[in-house]
């Protein structure tokens, strides 16, 4: 987990200052029960729309595809302030391969959590795929964040703007400041915990 840069997220930060910083922003704006109902209903629509989508395409309604599909939206919007209908084809299936194999990573049984020595021989090649998956995270979450600063700036001054966890960050002052690889890790994390997969 450690690779896949959740060292620096609330579920794997040791525990002292900074984790309780993390678990105050998570209930107070990820998780907060108004920010979730507010998401309800288009939640909704996005299903009823998928469903009559993929019924006037193929006549049935694939439920695992639909599932894995909306809690991805969800999820995205959520969390980044982007649909899957913002992404692109191209960026959706990256998105989707990546947290496949994350969740592929994280369920590795892998030698050298149990035993140090062979840490260094990485048998099952899980330390080099999760380098390698970090990587491809940081660059897709920091072209977000960018992307993110450059509308604050160009929109607000600066200033808060839609209200989505990014922006929530990325106000963020004082003491309170994350830094990008903090953010980097926080948001993914965060899109992690509540993505449902199917």
């Amino acid at each position: 987990a450690a690779e896949l840069m959740f060292h620096r997220a609330m579920g794997f930060a040791p525990h002292g200052g900074y984790w309780r910083r993390l678990r105050r922003l998570a209930s107070a704006h990820a998780l907060a029960p108004g920010r979730l109902a507010a998401r309800r209903r288009a939640i909704g629509e996005e299903t009823v729309r998928r469903v009559a989508a993929a019924m006037a395409h193929d006549g049935a309604v694939g439920v695992r595809r639909l599932l894995h599909l909306a809690s991805l939206d969800n999820v995205m919007a959520s969390v980044f302030g982007v649909g899957l209908g913002e992404l692109g084809a191209g960026a959706v299936s990256e998105l989707e391969e990546m947290v496949g194999q994350g969740y592929e990573l994280l369920g590795t049984f892998n030698w050298g959590d149990h035993l140090p020595l062979l840490r260094l021989l990485d048998v099952h090649g899980v330390r080099r795929k999760s380098r390698a998956l970090a990587s491809r995270v940081k660059v897709f979450v920091s072209k977000i964040i960018e992307e993110h600063k450059t509308r604050r700036d160009a929109k607000y001054g600066g200033c808060d703007g839609d209200g989505d966890f990014v922006d929530v960050l990325l106000g963020l002052e004082g003491e309170e400041r994350l830094e990008e690889e903090d953010m980097v890790a926080v948001l993914w994390y965060s899109n992690k915990i509540q993505l449902v997969r199917f």
